[in-house]
């Protein structure tokens, strides 16, 4: 998770008020998700062109 906050640079304060800042393991609430979706993207793909 912490690489996804640092990387992309999100403020906590937006995401306060149910979204999920006081539980980052459930989920259900976006902040769990974008984390998860952001390093998926980053590492789904393949670090070489093909020929």
């Amino acid at each position: 998770m912490d690489y996804a906050w640092i990387g992309h640079e999100f403020n906590n304060t937006y995401w306060q008020d149910g979204w999920g800042f006081d539980d980052p393991c459930n989920i259900r609430k976006p902040v769990a998700r974008v984390p998860n979706a952001v390093w998926l993207l980053g590492y789904s793909a393949e670090n070489e062109l093909p020929p």
